[in-house]
């Protein structure tokens, strides 16, 4: 199973792509080893604010294009209560197509029970049995 990158791994992959600048351009430009932007960019590792105030400065950003916002959370977890709600709302109708099948079993069983009485009924009651 993948990784999933932080907030700061995706927004400086964005960036990056949108400028057209290497993981080597980067470690170049900050003087550091392209094994730390490349863990950077893949989410192995988030630089200390220092070193976030540098990248921003190299790739032309404000500092906070890299820390996430309240409202970034916020539609998050909006969206995540969204996809929990639309899982429930398919279990539901899951559970409902299951009992549907099962009533319908039921009846079929519950009419084949009655017409097997009803038979029973007729033999009993016929006056040409022995």
């Amino acid at each position: 199973m993948e990784k999933e990158r932080s907030f700061f791994s995706k927004q400086l992959k964005n960036i990056m792509f949108e400028k057209g600048i290497s993981q080597k351009d980067l470690s170049d430009k900050l003087e550091v080893s392209y094994t730390v932007v490349s863990r950077w960019v893949n989410g192995g590792r988030n630089p200390e604010l220092a070193s976030i105030k540098r990248i921003a400065k190299a790739l032309d950003v404000p500092f906070d294009y890299f820390l996430e916002k309240e409202t970034d959370t916020a539609d998050k977890n909006e969206d995540l209560k969204n996809k929990n709600f639309d899982l429930i709302i398919k279990l539901i109708d899951k559970q409902n197509k299951m009992v549907e099948e099962k009533m319908k079993r039921y009846e079929a069983e519950n009419n084949l029970l009655r017409n097997e009485i009803r038979n029973i009924k007729k033999t009993l009651n016929n006056p040409e049995r022995k």
